[in-house]
């Protein structure tokens, strides 16, 4: 066993996180991972990412989900606004997680963001984020 190694820690920068493919098959997640602990409505993909991935058949565009980023307006009030939905399927360190997440929401920057909605079930299994 290595000396400071944690088990248990979520690399928030490292953490391979895998993705299943139109093919059923899981892959490495091609493009930039981000865990946002801020993030309490739902994973989000970018829709390169769905592209990549060949799931653009599985966009949910009939029931959109009503979401609010940290952008505000000109009167200082936080914009909100719906987003077509996409089942995916994650796996993080063996464990699958298949969400509905919010299609083309993350920040220019990042094709993956893990919300809460899968943090919160790596931290009841006693995970923790770190670096």
């Amino acid at each position: 066993m290595l000396l400071g190694y944690k088990p248990k820690v979520i690399s928030v920068e490292e953490e391979m996180v895998e993705i299943m493919k139109a093919d059923g098959n899981y892959v490495n997640c091609p493009g930039v991972v981000t865990f946002d602990t801020g993030n309490c409505v739902r994973t989000a993909i970018s829709r390169e990412l769905v592209k990549e991935l060949n799931l653009e058949d599985a966009i949910d565009h009939q029931n959109k989900v009503r979401y609010r980023g940290v952008a505000r307006d000109d009167d200082d009030k936080q914009i909100s606004n719906l987003c077509s939905t996409i089942k995916i399927n994650i796996k993080i360190r063996k464990k699958s997680f298949p969400v509905r997440a919010l299609y083309g929401v993350p920040a220019e920057g990042t094709d993956l963001l893990i919300g809460m909605d899968i943090i919160q079930k790596l931290f009841d299994e006693d995970f923790t984020l770190g670096n």
